[in-house]
Formats: C-alpha cells, sequence, structure tokens
C-alpha cells in the first residue's frame, strides 16, 4: 500500500513538472500571431497545479493576455533580443559569443538524439523554449534528459531569473523572472561540487 502512494506521488510530482516546463515554454516563446490562444490553454492547464506553483503563470496571463499583439512583441525583443544579460539561449551563460558555444550546442543536439529525436527546429537547439517543450512533451526518457540538460545549465537560469528580476515592477521581464523562477523550481540544486542534491 505505501509503495503504491510512492509511485502515486512519483507520478504526480512527474506530471506536475511536465505542466510546468511546458506552460514555461508556451509563455517564454515569442508571442506570435496565436500567442493568446496558447495562453488561454496554459491558463486553463494549470488549474490542475496547486496555487503556489500556478501563480506565477496566472499572473502572466493577466499581465499578457489582454496587451496588444505588437506591444507585447515588442516588449519580448527589447527584453530577450537586445539584451544579452537577459538571453534565453542556455550556452549563451556558460560559453559566451566564443567557439565553445559551438561544442555546448552539439551537446544539446545529442542529447535530443538520444531521447529518439532530431532536432530541426528554428531556434537554437539551447533555446529555453525549445530545452522546456522537449523536457516536457518527449516522453519519460526525454523528461530525465531535458532535466539533466536543465540542471546542467542551473547556474545559467539563475543568472537569467537575477537578471530579469531587476526589470521595473509588473513589467514583461518581471513576470518573466517569474516563470523561470517557475521552472528552476522543477530542477534540483547542485551541491558546490556541481552534484545534483
Amino acid at each position: 500500500m505505501r509503495l503504491a502512494g510512492l509511485r502515486n506521488r512519483r507520478q504526480a510530482d512527474a506530471r506536475d513538472t511536465a505542466l510546468i516546463r511546458k506552460a514555461a515554454s508556451i509563455c517564454l516563446s515569442y508571442p506570435d500571431i496565436a500567442f493568446s490562444a496558447r495562453l488561454a490553454l496554459v491558463e486553463r492547464a494549470v488549474d490542475d497545479l496547486d496555487d503556489a506553483a500556478a501563480a506565477p503563470f496566472r499572473r502572466f496571463v493577466a499581465f499578457a493576455g489582454p496587451q496588444d499583439s505588437y506591444d507585447l512583441a515588442a516588449a519580448y525583443v527589447e527584453t530577450f533580443d537586445q539584451r544579452n544579460r537577459a538571453s534565453l539561449y542556455l550556452t549563451w551563460w556558460t560559453a559566451g559569443d566564443t567557439r565553445n558555444r559551438g561544442e555546448e550546442l552539439v551537446k544539446f543536439i545529442a542529447a535530443y538524439r538520444e531521447a529518439g529525436y532530431e532536432y530541426g527546429g528554428e531556434e537554437l537547439p539551447d533555446h529555453l523554449p525549445v530545452v522546456l517543450d522537449f523536457a516536457s512533451c518527449g516522453g519519460e526518457y526525454a523528461a530525465e534528459i531535458g532535466g539533466a540538460l536543465l540542471g546542467e545549465y542551473r547556474g545559467g537560469l539563475e543568472k537569467l531569473r537575477e537578471s530579469l528580476a531587476r526589470a521595473k515592477r509588473d513589467s514583461y521581464a518581471d513576470h518573466a523572472a517569474a516563470l523561470v523562477g517557475a521552472v528552476l523550481a522543477t530542477v534540483p540544486p547542485t551541491t558546490p561540487g556541481g552534484h545534483r542534491s
């Protein structure tokens, strides 16, 4: 009986983690013409989470949902594309714009292949929404591999959240910081030796 309860808890935790990662993937993606429809899906989906986990998504939907799509796209570009200090590319935080970054990008492609996926997206494979989507929708093995990638780049995610959190209150960046915080809550912390605890 106790084993069944533990198994059920693990399944619920895995489901919640996948839901948080998928919702963050949607919210942190470029707000194109279909963005408002995807936000409506996020709003409904996070009802399955506890209130604390759902809160950053509800706040983001309330902030972004009523905005004009052009204004929202401009805020996104200003937040992520015009300032490297808020880069959504995970390898930027570890390699910057150096030759080493290419080697790190190959690691992402290899990880996707290991889980049975050929990466052919428009964004680079280390783009946070891409990694989150992979870690949430690719099945149990992809969730494990995607989670390991997120864990390896946890330091970059923490720097991204800190950078975004310096923005004006109730700005696009402020809400994005809360979303990155929600993602970090799904990534086990690392110990000083670099191992996950």
